[in-house]
């Protein structure tokens, strides 16, 4: 059977660029039950385009996240997937021969890695309308700040860890450490790699435990309000009005509605009472503060919603269970099953 032509290669080329990671893993298992000479050259350009995919993934490896929606819908920094192709070939097109070097687990893999991001972000800033063609926000300056700050991520995000769980003095020390050094390479730039940390926490609350080891100390001011006048606010203001919704969402819900879901008024109630129990446990706040009366006013809906839930559980046992009349004291007689 005759090799594939020039034309049918480059229009390969391009849907196999195309593919998401998921896509391109189930036609390379396609691929290999198909026989014969031009299968074979898909195969190698599937296994090609794979290798090249893990290389940028090592590279990129940091900023990864900020290239996928979040999962559970909080607002974050976030570039469209579709860039991170074009970037990667821009960042790589005049130092091909750096790439074999990221197949390595060691710190020169790591340098190359960080040389590729510091690459990247001058590819974007000279090159945007090439590799961001359809950017008309100046999102493509925020990418390339991002990747300035790629080899302090690459070098902070092995902590995430600890910042997330046991943490003490010199856990602390490295977190803000990392936020120093990304300030000092643009005054955005601790902004920039709190997103980063935040892109990389599948469950968005723990970013508050992040926040309070963060949050500057002194005499001068309370804790709450040293991060509320910093960039860690913010992030403490993304939990909490996510609070504020489900909370308002588990209140509405009406199980006597036609369109009634119990697992989502389940789902709410859950994580609601999952980010009370950790903003209680990282960041105590005060009662009559911003941030304490949001919390209390969640609080409120929760348990006004499960108060009436049990309620009307209540009524409707009532109402279908056969009951009698029980004497108490003399004539004092209650219903009872």
């Amino acid at each position: 059977m005759a090799d594939l032509s020039v034309a049918q290669r480059a229009a390969l080329a391009q849907l196999i660029e195309r593919c998401p990671d998921r896509v391109l893993t189930q036609l390379s298992g396609l691929a290999g039950t198909m026989a014969g000479d031009r299968a074979a050259d898909l195969r190698d350009m599937i296994e090609v385009e794979a290798l090249d995919r893990r290389r940028r993934n090592i590279a990129f490896g940091p900023l990864l996240p900020l290239f996928q929606p979040r999962a559970d819908g909080l607002p974050g920094l976030g570039f469209p997937p579709a860039v991170l192709g074009r970037l990667w070939r821009s960042a790589t097109r005049n130092e091909p021969e750096l790439l074999p070097q990221l197949d390595r687990a060691d710190d020169l893999s790591r340098m190359i890695a960080d040389r590729l991001c510091l690459s990247a972000a001058f590819a974007l800033r000279d090159r945007a309308g090439e590799i961001w063609p359809e950017d008309a926000s100046g999102q493509a300056q925020e990418l390339a700040a991002c990747l300035d700050l790629a080899a302090t991520a690459r070098r902070a995000l092995p902590h995430l860890p600890d910042w997330i769980g046991r943490s003490g003095p010199e856990t602390a020390a490295e977190l803000k450490l990392a936020l120093r050094q990304a300030a000092g390479i643009a005054p955005e730039g601790a902004s920039r790699l709190l997103e980063v940390i935040f892109a990389h926490l599948e469950d968005a609350r723990l970013i508050l435990r992040v926040a309070a080891l963060a949050a500057p100390g002194g005499r001068e001011l309370s804790a709450e309000t040293a991060l509320g006048e910093s960039e860690l606010g913010l992030f403490v203001d993304r939990i909490l009005l996510a609070l504020a919704r489900r909370a308002a969402e588990a209140a509405a819900f009406d199980p006597a509605g036609g369109e009634a879901d119990l697992d989502a008024f389940k789902a709410d109630l859950d994580w609601c009472a999952e980010t009370l129990a950790e903003i209680d446990m990282a960041l105590p706040l005060k009662a009559d503060s911003a941030w304490g009366k949001a919390v209390r006013q969640a609080r409120l809906k929760v348990a006004l919603s499960l108060s009436e839930r049990f309620s009307a559980a209540e009524r409707a046992v009532d109402a279908v269970l056969p009951v009698e009349r029980t004497a108490l004291v003399g004539r004092m007689t209650r219903p009872t099953p």
